[in-house]
């Protein structure tokens, strides 16, 4: 929706992305750079790690916008946004955070963050599929170019037999809500909210984050796997993501082998590239391991998920 209703210009055409980035967020822009469209540049990252200096020397004055996530769903930790954006607001340039993977452990201010629009997803918050937010500054919103059209989105249509038919569309967020809208989907994000905002926040980082740093620990013991980013990082994020260092070490085979061969148990993880291929191009690998952790997880989990990597690696690797 940004990316299709951004007011680029001549003058302003330029978008800045980080190699971090998930798919719904790089393919609009990548495509939109391959129809010539807008300029893109993507900004590299090192282990997960964004450098400042690195991103501030490709926002220039021909940037209208940085889109960059708040935490990456490979890399885990937490990104440095707030910083990020003041770097972009110093030269007018516009922000959108991809707030998906960050707020499932952590709260969001979006006051102090310095961004002109945030994402995030329901069921990265354990709510229902195929329903999201998109907040924004309302003059920003109402910038923004219609998108999706249909029933709902118009004030008015005038028209007669000697002219074109003009609309007058609506002020956000109606302008982007055409046709019926998914109302179950809002509720159940909406009662999704309250079991988050439920959680005190203290206790909740300090929770995910020790399990992170058990599971990244844990993980690290083992030489069949890489485990991707430094734990200091990801103790900041909810997830650990790791990688083959064994040629037989297989994360797709190791998946089944956490759904079928542990009696009694059935441990779900995610396998691929996540929708993130511009960070695994990074990385030179074609598929990772991915564990995500929440406030309903155990320490005792964290083990028992220890102890199935060794297993399936004596079996896979001999060793």
């Amino acid at each position: 929706m940004v990316c299709g209703g951004f007011p680029f210009d001549a003058a302003r055409r330029k978008v800045v992305i980080t190699d971090l980035e998930h798919n719904a967020v790089a393919l609009p822009f990548i495509e939109a750079a391959r129809a010539g469209r807008i300029e893109l540049a993507i900004c590299p990252t090192d282990e997960g790690r964004l450098d400042l200096d690195r991103l501030a020397s490709l926002l220039d004055d021909r940037t209208a916008l940085l889109a960059i996530t708040h935490a990456s769903n490979v890399m885990g930790g937490v990104v440095p946004v707030a910083e990020a954006a003041k770097l972009a607001r110093r030269k007018g340039i516009k922000v959108f955070v991809d707030d998906a993977q960050y707020l499932g452990t952590h709260r969001e201010d979006v006051s102090t963050l310095g961004a002109d629009f945030v994402a995030f997803s329901a069921h990265k918050l354990g709510g229902p599929f195929g329903v999201g937010v998109l907040w924004g500054h309302e003059t920003e919103l109402n910038r923004l170019g219609t998108w999706k059209l249909g029933g709902g989105t118009v004030k008015s249509v005038s028209w007669d037999l000697k002219s074109a038919p003009e609309p007058v569309y609506l002020d956000a967020p109606g302008r982007f809500e055409a046709g019926v809208q998914n109302f179950g989907g809002a509720i159940g994000l909406s009662e999704a909210l309250k079991v988050r905002e439920a959680l005190p926040a203290g206790p909740l980082r300090a929770h995910v984050g020790g399990l992170v740093r058990r599971l990244a620990e844990g993980l690290a013991k083992l030489d069949a796997v890489r485990v991707l980013g430094r734990v200091e990082d990801l103790a900041q994020g909810s997830l650990v993501t790791f990688a083959a260092a064994h040629e037989d070490f297989s994360p797709v085979d190791f998946n089944l082998f956490l759904n079928h061969e542990l009696p009694g148990r059935f441990i779900a993880i995610r396998v691929g590239e996540h929708c993130a291929h511009l960070q695994h191009r990074r990385l030179g690998v074609d598929a990772t391991a991915r564990a995500s952790l929440g406030a309903y997880n155990t320490a005792a989990e964290v083990d028992l998920f220890v102890d199935a990597a060794r297993a399936y690696a004596q079996e896979a690797c001999g060793g």
